[in-house]
């Protein structure tokens, strides 16, 4: 093995034994940092031949005293360096910076550490693979594709401590990254301070079927539409969902959305597209406020509210294109050669699958929860069935989990890595701590807005503890999820604005505000898809839902940021065309213009001042109040 520090090399010297990286642009040492390099093997029993370069950074403490904290990206496949930015860092560990260096490794596979590169699998979506894409991506690899576990990241880890000179280390496990920091723990508990985790994903081994998944579905359903939340939409969204999927189990349903240019695309969604909405909605609470409504419309014979909320499912944002922040290939040889695959190393390809729906055969009743094979199988187990590496047929006894000083944090809404598995995993680590924050997805520490939840991780990693009289407990508020009513499936399933004896002219003008409050709703979405920090300069456009764009302006050159509509059509019949500004919930200042057509409105023009629409519609003049509670549901205020 050999290890160098990124110092000029004047003063390397001798002693330098990789090659030079590079000393400018992309892949220079970020400012700040002290960066390293280092060769493990690929596989240390020695069969099979080649090194992996780790790349390390390091960000050092203003005055070190207890051992570094080592943090593991949420992957598997993501780079930790990318991940790990200083403003991430600032974020999660303004106190634990002080007293402990952050050791931020880039896990074998991943952004600089020798990432597994196939192009054809980082440009679509995961769902969209093909099984000839992933075989033909791990034969590319040759051996590399079977030395990407938890267990090897582990060995990378203890050679990475021992080169850095420090006898204990903590670790963070986010996601994922908690795989590696678990098998660490196992494989050197003397070596482990402490153990920091958000939202483990597993205990054992990976469940391919992702069956705690699957059942926490219509939980989190429950749970939004709790105390008559839904009654508006539905008596009762778990029953929409257990029939809708039954549907989806039998034929995907279709139809088409409107693209950013107003054109319409074919879409089509199966239970697995409808598992990864609910994913989307950890990401984006908009989604989980739209779902029972989608689901109702879906039922009704309106699928396209509910294809919208597929078409940017958390899968397609444009960072995934780029190797250097999230490797695909990396991505199945992690998962790939896990435990939890109901096959091994020497299943033939051709009996992956059949094994797979023989194993199933034995499961008891509800154990998806309301989804079928079709839906467990889509993902991981259709998509390792192509892979080359599998599991080893005679693994290995797993270690007992020491017991260490442990945080574990996990949010009780989250379908990605539900707050069940996080419960097992702190069951198995003796004196484990769980802060469980009910109202939150995966991503508890990033959702923390009033900093409790960091404030914990701050005492934990600082030497501190809870006491009778300081418990470790966060309210978990999060974002208030206040489900939106179903999309009318026409005119006459509004009720008139500005009082019943407006008629049409009034649905109409009820029509139009669904509309532009539908707009907000939809491009904070696509702002948030594209950054997940909610700054975008440029253009935002995005399609309406039947017809039409909605348009937010360049943060550059529109001072108010109008939010113009282009014959938007989000009930059938009725087309909007016009402008408001600013891009805020706040409407006490909002002003704008609208002209509304269509084959079943009362068509006319209508103003807005003051939050107030007003003007003639159908030759009548009507006015109704504007509000935008559903931008207060996701959090949306100021530009």
């Amino acid at each position: 093995m050999g290890i160098r520090r990124l110092l000029p090399l004047a003063v390397l010297g001798a002693a330098a034994v990789l090659a030079p990286a590079a000393d400018a642009g992309a892949d220079a040492c970020p400012s700040g940092r002290s960066c390293y390099e280092l060769s493990v093997p690929l596989d240390r029993s020695g069969e099979a031949p080649g090194t992996v370069r780790l790349w390390v950074e390091r960000v050092p403490a203003r005055r070190a005293s207890r051992p570094p904290l080592f943090v593991l990206a949420r992957g598997p496949g993501m780079s930790s360096t990318w991940f790990f930015g200083d403003d991430r860092i600032r974020w999660l560990f303004p106190r634990v910076r002080r007293e402990r260096d952050i050791v931020v490794l880039d896990l074998r596979g991943t952004g600089r550490s020798s990432p597994l590169v196939c192009p054809a699998l980082q440009e679509p979506p995961p769902a969209y693979w093909s099984t000839t894409d992933i075989a033909e991506c791990g034969a590319s690899l040759g051996p590399r594709s079977a030395f990407h576990s938890a267990t090897d990241s582990a060995a990378d880890i203890e050679a990475v401590r021992s080169l850095l000179g420090v006898d204990e280390i903590a670790l963070f496990g986010d996601v994922d990254g908690a795989d590696a920091a678990l098998a660490y723990a196992r494989d050197h508990p003397g070596r482990v301070e402490r153990l920091l985790l958000q939202s483990p994903r597993s205990l054992d081994a990976y469940d391919a079927l992702r069956r705690e998944s699957l059942q926490t579905v219509p939980r989190i359903l429950d749970e939004i539409c709790g105390e008559g939340a839904c009654r508006s939409s539905t008596p009762d969204a778990a029953a929409d969902l257990r029939e809708l999927v039954a549907r989806l189990e039998e034929e995907p349903l279709t139809g088409f959305a409107i693209d950013d240019a107003g054109q319409g695309q074919p879409l089509a969604i199966a239970g697995q597209g409808l598992l990864s909405v609910f994913r989307a909605a950890e990401f984006d609470r908009t989604v989980l406020a739209m779902l029972p409504g989608a689901l109702r419309n879906a039922l009704r014979g309106d699928p396209l509210p509910l294809l919208r909320l597929s078409v940017h499912d958390g899968t397609d944002g444009e960072w995934r294109k780029s190797v250097r922040q999230m490797s695909f290939a990396a991505n199945l040889a992690a998962r790939c050669g896990e435990r939890g695959l109901p096959w091994t190393s020497v299943t033939p390809f051709a009996e992956r699958m059949p094994r797979a729906e023989w194993l199933a055969q034995g499961l008891s009743p509800g154990a998806l929860g309301p989804f079928g094979l079709r839906t467990a199988f889509g993902g991981v187990i259709e998509h390792c069935a192509a892979w080359p590496a599998a599991p080893d047929p005679e693994p290995a006894a797993l270690r007992p989990l020491p017991a260490v000083p442990t945080l574990i944090v996990a949010g009780g809404q989250s379908v990605t890595a539900p707050v069940e598995v996080a419960r097992q995993v702190a069951a198995a680590i003796p004196g484990a701590h769980l802060l469980e924050v009910p109202g939150d997805g995966f991503d508890v520490l990033e959702e923390d807005r009033e900093g409790c939840e960091r404030a914990v991780v701050a005492s934990f990693l600082v030497g501190g503890g809870p006491s009778p009289d300081r418990p470790w407990q966060c309210p978990g508020e999060g974002v208030e999820i206040r489900p939106v009513d179903p999309v009318p499936l026409s005119l006459d399933d509004l009720e008139p604005a500005g009082g019943s004896g407006t008629g049409d002219a009034g649905r109409t003008l009820a029509a139009v505000r669904r509309t532009i409050q539908d707009g907000f709703a939809t491009l904070y979405r696509e702002v948030m898809r594209r950054s997940p920090d909610g700054v975008v300069q440029g253009r935002t456009s995005v399609g309406a839902l039947r017809a039409g764009t909605y348009e937010l302006g360049d943060r550059e050159l529109d001072a108010d940021r109008r939010v113009r509509l282009h014959a938007a059509s989000l009930i059938e019949g009725v087309r909007v065309t016009g402008w408001m500004s600013p891009y805020d919930s706040d409407l006490s200042e909002s002003r704008g213009s609208f002209v509304v057509e269509g084959d079943a409105a009362s068509p006319g023009r209508l103003i807005l001042r003051h939050g107030v629409l007003s003007g003639q519609l159908g030759g009548r003049e009507v006015e109704g109040e504007l509000t935008m509670e559903f931008a207060d549901v996701v959090g949306l205020a100021g530009g």
